[in-house]
């Protein structure tokens, strides 16, 4: 009977403990996409130009809300496969429109209008759009790791200095541009899409 009581309160505890867990799980999911703080987005900003003195064109740039996804991703260790077509830039953040939409009484939420035309899937597009994230990731991970060396002299691993290094990133772009270049047209967008869900998914498993 002792033994029956003791299963019985064991079996409850972990149902418990997975519920709780499931919880937070669905929580933290659905706050990805909220914006950081203003003082804390600029700040992840002023941090990447700090180290490479550069800005891109608003073509270019990731967009507030990508920014954010990706600085906490990063953060709660919760790195996911993103899909590079949803990809927004800082572009698409000034001239989109938003629609109110009314989810209750009293209760609105805000989401971008649709694209009138959208654009035709090429691969140009998906290797603009796959920049675009990697420069996102670049900017939200360029705080230096813990125990980085004082000095950082010339042609050494970046990644014993920050979390991201853009050249890194680059290489991987680079990389993926000329290879798919190898690939007849027919079968080329498919086979880099492939390739590149494949890599960054082994990103998510050991990062």
């Amino acid at each position: 009977l002792q033994i029956a009581r003791v299963r019985r309160a064991w079996t409850a505890v972990r149902q418990n403990g997975l519920r709780k867990e499931k919880r937070n799980t669905v929580s933290s999911v659905a706050e990805m996409d909220d914006l950081l703080e203003e003082g804390t987005l600029r700040d992840v900003k002023v941090q990447f130009w700090k180290r490479y003195k550069i800005k891109y064109p608003v073509e270019v740039n990731p967009s507030d809300q990508l920014l954010s996804r990706c600085y906490r991703e990063m953060e709660k260790r919760l790195l996911t496969v993103f899909d590079i077509w949803k990809v927004k830039t800082l572009r698409h953040q000034v001239m989109s429109t938003k629609k109110r939409k009314q989810v209750g009484t009293d209760l609105y939420m805000f989401e971008d209008e649709a694209e009138e035309k959208p654009e035709a899937r090429k691969v140009e597009k998906y290797l603009s759009l796959m920049y675009t994230y990697l420069l996102a990731l670049s900017i939200a991970g360029a705080s230096k790791v813990q125990g980085a060396p004082t000095e950082e002299a010339f042609g050494c691993d970046a990644t014993k200095f920050v979390k991201v290094p853009w050249d890194v990133l680059q290489s991987y772009h680079f990389r993926a541009s000329r290879t798919a270049m190898l690939v007849p047209e027919a079968s080329r967008l498919t086979w880099l899409e492939e390739r590149d869900i494949e890599e960054r998914s082994a990103w998510v498993s050991q990062y």
